[in-house]
């Protein structure tokens, strides 16, 4: 008998689970659900082009035509209630009962609030905005006019992407960030002062150590801040991170600690159901750590890995988490963990071009991090990542010389192994 495979969650983990899934087994039977309603699009392009583009339109993930091609029975705008481990089963919101033989959730994360403003009453005013939806991204679409001053909460890389891409909009923005710096718990420090100069150089007025102590939201916004005067704007965007959605996983008992624990199979502690993405929190052998990322390739990669698995594989992800930004002309890629490092080296080949780089105590890469115009930094980043997959020892000496190709440490660091 055929086997049934369900998907809750169309982004780029669950899309991508259904197409491995049918590209290795022909005859078991995909169901992929979705709250949302349309095809699967893309969310990266939600703070960069789709708000800058003349028109909106969503980059879609997959096109009904393939999903038709693929066999993949797609639930558009349809929510799962429940998820009944016990006899493996889920209900959607219209009371109908689904059976599976193996289960992946895929559910994403959703956006963080001020707990002020949940406090207050307020987090559903509309002079509110957040982005994690085509939907988000339309309503900020709307309310953007230039000439307006738009303040954001949080100097993450969603609030700097929405400061850079409101900027060009023509708006008058303001960044408000708890932190010393901008990016604290995401790049070295290095990398953040170029990003931090190139939105000071396009108007971007950046307050670092604020404290808000208060937010009145009526026709207009006004912002009480610690030790400064108060802030009036136009509308307020709240870009403080993402909560994994694990309601469902919650409810079905499943292990939890800051998403839904899966071990480097994407295993659950429930044998049939697995997770992937920005909602699983995963063992990293490679790191010795578990860790949960926000990741447009980490959640592919993954998907890929919980597929093989839900089809009785034994595969494992062990690949260096990868990460792009894109603000200005600006690009920005990291690989790999910062880890415990021991060593930490910087290639700088100009003032806006900067390759950064952790190793531990046996001279092996754990991370680096580039920044430089477009996409001038990838190819080191590219030969970086090929490093820590292969587990490779390097020269420090040449690593740090910027006039030593990173592409020749390849083969020296192979001898090395």
């Amino acid at each position: 008998m055929s086997q049934t495979m369900i998907i809750i969650g169309a982004g780029e983990a669950g899309v991508r689970a259904a197409r491995t899934l049918r590209q290795h087994n022909s005859e078991i039977a995909i169901h992929l659900f979705e709250g949302e309603q349309g095809l699967p699009y893309e969310r990266p392009p939600l703070s960069k082009n789709a708000l800058l583009d003349d028109a909106f339109s969503r980059k879609l993930i997959i096109s009904a035509e393939e999903l038709a091609q693929l066999s993949i029975h797609y639930h558009s705008d349809t929510c799962v209630e429940a998820l009944l481990a016990e006899t493996k089963q889920i209900r959607l919101t219209n009371g109908k009962l689904f059976g599976f033989d193996k289960l992946l959730i895929a559910t994403g994360a959703k956006a963080r609030t001020l707990p002020l403003l949940q406090q207050k009453g307020l987090d559903q005013h509309p002079l509110l905005f957040s982005l994690r939806s085509a939907a988000d991204c339309q309503r900020i679409r709307n309310q953007a006019s230039a000439g307006q001053h738009v303040v954001l909460v949080g100097a993450g890389f969603i609030g700097l992407e929405l400061a850079a891409s409101l900027r060009s909009k023509g708006l008058k923005v303001t960044v408000l960030e708890s932190q010393a710096r901008i990016l604290q718990r995401a790049v070295p420090a290095p990398i953040a002062e170029v990003l931090a100069q190139s939105h000071a150089e396009h108007g971007v007025d950046i307050r670092l150590n604020c404290q808000i102590e208060d937010i009145r939201l009526n026709n207009e916004v006004e912002i009480d801040l610690a030790g400064q005067t108060s802030l009036k704007a136009d509308w307020l965007v709240v870009g403080i991170g993402a909560e994994p959605n694990i309601h469902l996983a919650n409810h079905a008992g499943l292990a939890l600690e800051n998403g839904i624990q899966v071990d480097a199979a994407m295993q659950t502690s429930h044998p049939d159901i697995f997770a992937a993405g920005d909602v699983c929190n995963f063992l990293l052998s490679r790191y010795g750590t578990q860790v949960r990322l926000e990741s447009w390739r980490c959640a592919q990669e993954q998907a890929e890995v919980a597929a093989l698995n839900m089809l009785g594989g034994a595969v494992q992800y062990v690949q260096a988490p990868w990460f792009w930004s894109d603000q200005y002309d600006l690009g920005l890629q990291s690989v790999g963990l910062s880890i415990n490092p021991v060593t930490k080296i910087e290639r700088r080949y100009d003032e806006q071009t900067r390759l950064y780089i952790e190793l531990d105590s046996q001279q092996r890469i754990l991370c680096a991090c580039a920044i430089g115009l477009g996409n001038s930094v990838a190819k080191d980043i590219k030969v970086i990542e090929r490093l820590i997959n292969q587990n490779s020892i390097v020269d420090i000496t040449t690593l740090g010389d910027v006039n030593v190709p990173l592409k020749s440490l390849l083969k020296r660091a192979k001898e090395c192994v």
